[in-house]
C-alpha cells in the first residue's frame, strides 16, 4: 500500500513539474520585451531557426514570421501605452528580422520558395506602413522622426521588391 502511495505522489510531482515548464513556456512565448520571459521567447526562436532544414527562401519566410510577430508585438505594447521609446525598439527588432529575410533573399535570387518569401515581406511590410502610420499620429518628436525613418525604410524595401518581383 506504501508503495502505491508513494508512486501516486511521484506522479504528481511529475505531472507539476511538467506541467510548470509548459506553463512557463506559454507565458514566455506571450511574452513582451519588457517582461522578465522576453529572453526565453528570443531563445525559443533562435532554436527553433537552428533546428529546422531549410533552404535559403524558407529562411527567408522563417525571419517574416519573427518580423511580424514583432509587428504583433508592437500592436501589443501599443494598447499597453507602452512608451514612445519602447515601441521604436520594438520596430527596430522588426527591421532586423526584415533584415535577416531580405540577406537570405539576397543570396538565391530565384526559386518557388524565394518568391513566396517576397510576397510573405510585401504583405507584412504593407502592415507594418498601417502600423508604422496609427502610432506616428500619436509620437512626439525626437521618437516621431526615428519612426518616421523606420516606415520610410520599409516602403523603401517594399518598393524594391515590388518593381524585381
Amino acid at each position: 500500500m506504501r508503495e502505491r502511495g508513494g508512486i501516486f505522489i511521484f506522479l504528481l510531482i511529475l505531472i507539476f513539474l511538467i506541467g510548470g515548464f509548459f506553463l512557463i513556456l506559454k507565458i514566455a512565448w506571450d511574452s513582451l520585451p519588457n517582461e522578465p520571459l522576453y529572453q526565453v521567447k528570443g531563445i525559443l526562436e533562435q532554436l527553433q531557426l537552428s533546428t529546422t532544414e531549410l533552404d535559403r527562401g524558407q529562411r527567408a519566410s522563417a525571419y517574416m514570421t519573427l518580423a511580424d510577430r514583432r509587428l504583433d508585438e508592437l500592436v501589443r505594447l501599443e494598447n499597453k501605452n507602452g512608451s514612445p521609446k519602447q515601441l521604436l525598439e520594438m520596430a527596430q527588432l522588426f527591421l532586423e528580422n526584415e533584415q535577416k529575410a531580405i540577406d537570405e533573399i539576397n543570396r538565391e535570387s530565384r526559386g518557388v520558395s524565394v518568391s513566396n518569401a517576397i510576397n510573405k515581406l510585401l504583405s507584412i511590410n504593407q502592415k507594418a506602413g498601417i502600423i508604422f502610420s496609427r502610432i506616428l499620429d500619436k509620437t512626439p518628436a525626437p521618437e516621431y522622426y526615428s519612426f518616421l525613418k523606420l516606415k520610410q525604410q520599409v516602403e523603401d524595401t517594399s518598393d524594391k521588391f515590388s518593381r524585381n518581383n
